[in-house]
């Protein structure tokens, strides 16, 4: 085998053992919520959830807790993130067509910049009234 060949080949292995490895582990795929109990078992300590909305594939929510603040989780890569929020935290909320066409895509900012913007596809048509009467700074429907 000569020279030319055997550096391609060396680094080709290498990408598939490394690939292997990764998958040994347990990066397989997206982690996501198997149920609305599990999503609302995390308001629990907050005193639990009045309205709630969740991701359609599960990468999500937003929560209305007792005492009037959010509880905004989302999927990150195999952890949970979550974070509460006062309603005046709520910085934009945006509505548009999801992928199909038949349902509502919301996008969520919020003015915390270590938590970035998230969008939940919902499985209705109609934005819930609960989420319509949040207060934003910015509303595009």
């Amino acid at each position: 085998m000569t020279a030319a060949l055997l550096g391609p080949l060396i680094s080709l292995l290498a990408t598939g053992f490394l690939i292997w490895l990764a998958y040994f582990m347990g990066f397989r795929g997206g982690r996501r919520f198997e149920s609305e109990a599990a999503f609302l078992a995390l308001s629990a300590p907050y005193g639990g959830a009045t309205q709630h909305l969740m991701d359609a594939g599960g990468a999500g929510g937003i929560a209305l807790l007792g005492d009037g603040q959010l509880l905004v989780a989302k999927i990150v890569g195999d952890k949970v993130a979550t974070r509460v929020f006062p309603l005046s935290a709520l910085d934009r909320l945006v509505t548009s067509p999801a992928k199909d066409g038949q349902h509502l895509s919301i996008t969520l900012q919020f003015n915390d910049l270590g938590f970035s913007a998230m969008t939940l596809e919902m499985k209705m048509g109609t934005l819930p009234a609960w989420l319509d009467r949040l207060p934003t700074k910015g509303r595009i429907v």
